[in-house]
């Protein structure tokens, strides 16, 4: 909530989070609801259930941004 409130993101706005931990990622689609983008080196293992909270997965930052369209109010993957 800190984060929320730090950023001025509304409850209503659409959010596409990065993040590599998988924790994290459960947090932001249980409790608000975002899209969320694990990057997940290929060396580390997947973990169990991981696509319950993950609506997509990348190897690196790189090629997950890479991927991605964004326009004001939208965004787009290229998967």
């Amino acid at each position: 909530d800190y984060f929320i409130k730090k950023t001025g993101i509304s409850q209503n706005e659409q959010v596409l989070f990065f993040e590599d931990t998988i924790e994290n990622l459960f947090v932001a689609k249980q409790k608000y609801g975002w899209k969320t983008v694990f990057i997940l080196p290929i060396s580390m293992p997947k973990p169990k259930n991981y696509e319950r909270y993950v609506d997509f997965l990348y190897h690196d930052i790189h090629s997950a941004v890479e991927s991605f369209t964004f326009h004001p109010g939208r965004c787009y993957s290229s998967r």
